[in-house]
């Protein structure tokens, strides 16, 4: 009689991890290039926050996320130079997401330095 229970509870076991769908599998990818020219950028981070994973560009300017959950999330686009990017994807729909970048003149303040002759410290 356990022999019959144990070889049902396994045989049952193993129907559930055979027999349950990948849920919750996702790809998202892309390509980054410039607001202006249209042209691809190199480097730029692309995160998901609350995963805390991110990719890079590569030389065309395309990233990619694998094994993402079928979910609401976050995506920020990072890159020197250029607006930062926060948009909210549904990756239920969405598995192809493009971004246009463009160029910020952000400035930093006037910095001085001031150089002092004389006997060493």
């Amino acid at each position: 009689m356990k022999k019959i229970f144990l070889l049902l509870l396994l045989s049952c076991m193993y129907m559930m991890t055979v027999a349950s769908p990948v849920v919750g599998k996702a790809t998202l990818s892309g390509q980054v290039t410039d607001a202006i020219d249209g042209s691809p950028l190199i480097g730029v981070v692309v995160t998901v926050p609350e995963l805390n994973i991110g990719a890079t560009t590569d030389e065309k300017g395309y990233y990619l996320f694998d094994n993402l959950p079928q979910r609401k999330l976050t995506v920020q686009v990072t890159y020197i130079g250029h607006r930062v990017i926060v948009e909210e994807i549904n990756l239920a729909t969405t598995r192809v997401r493009n971004f246009s970048m463009e160029e910020t003149n952000a400035m930093i303040n006037e910095v001085v330095v001031t150089g002092i002759t004389g006997k060493a410290l």
